[in-house]
């Protein structure tokens, strides 16, 4: 949602963003650093998965 509220303040309801528009400037943008931070951990302790769960917007 950081992205959401930075990019899009006036959205106050889910409604009130594209799909497509969310899926590029959001999501895929939040995706990415939680794939380099879990990438990270991965290497500092095995134990942490590095592969990412898949997450789409519904």
């Amino acid at each position: 949602t950081a992205y959401l509220k930075l990019l899009f303040p006036h959205i106050r309801k889910t409604e009130d963003i594209d799909k497509k528009d969310f899926e590029i400037f959001c999501l895929k943008p939040a995706i990415e650093k939680r794939r380099i931070i879990r990438k990270q951990l991965h290497m500092i302790d095995p134990e942490y998965k590095e592969e990412m769960p898949d997450i789409r917007v519904k």
